[in-house]
């Protein structure tokens, strides 16, 4: 692991390169709005991307040796974005990587019942209808008829 100070640098270039263009955008009339959409697709998205790159390097402390510098530009690189996310996807990122040969799913219903859903999570991939519109447009053909994993969920027993 060779820890790389310079990426705090890609890091505030990529901050001030998505405000600056914010910030140009603002200024045009509704008659652009095809300019500031072709904008947040191709350097949004890029910018962005490369913003959740980083945000992973912090998270494994590979840019600075102090964890807190490495937090601080995790919270930078994510200041672009609506929401705030860099510090939860530490939490569970860490934790993906220190439970080994978990299931990702199990991650996942610990995470939504400390949000309050009660359920099974392959039950809600298989009732969600965005997610099996999204399958079906692009060819997927349901197998499962059963759930892939189960278990009891806050004092539940356990499905067989």
């Amino acid at each position: 692991m060779v820890r790389n100070p310079y990426t705090a640098l890609i890091a505030v270039s990529l901050v001030l390169m998505q405000t600056a263009i914010a910030y140009g955008m603002r200024t045009l009339g509704f008659g652009y709005w095809w300019l500031r959409l072709l904008m947040a697709y191709c350097a949004g998205a890029f910018a962005n991307h490369a913003n959740y790159v980083i945000i992973h390097d912090a998270m494994h402390n590979l840019i600075f040796r102090s964890k807190n510098w490495n937090k601080m530009v995790a919270i930078i690189a994510d200041l672009p974005n609506l929401t705030r996310g860099a510090m939860g996807f530490r939490v569970y990122h860490l934790k993906h990587h220190s439970i080994r040969a978990t299931p990702i799913w199990r991650i996942i219903e610990e995470a939504m019942l400390k949000l309050g859903f009660k359920g099974e999570l392959s039950m809600t991939l298989e009732n969600n209808v965005m997610i099996n519109r999204f399958l079906e447009a692009i060819g997927a053909v349901p197998y499962k008829t059963y759930p892939i994993y189960s278990r009891g969920l806050e004092g539940e027993k356990p499905t067989a």
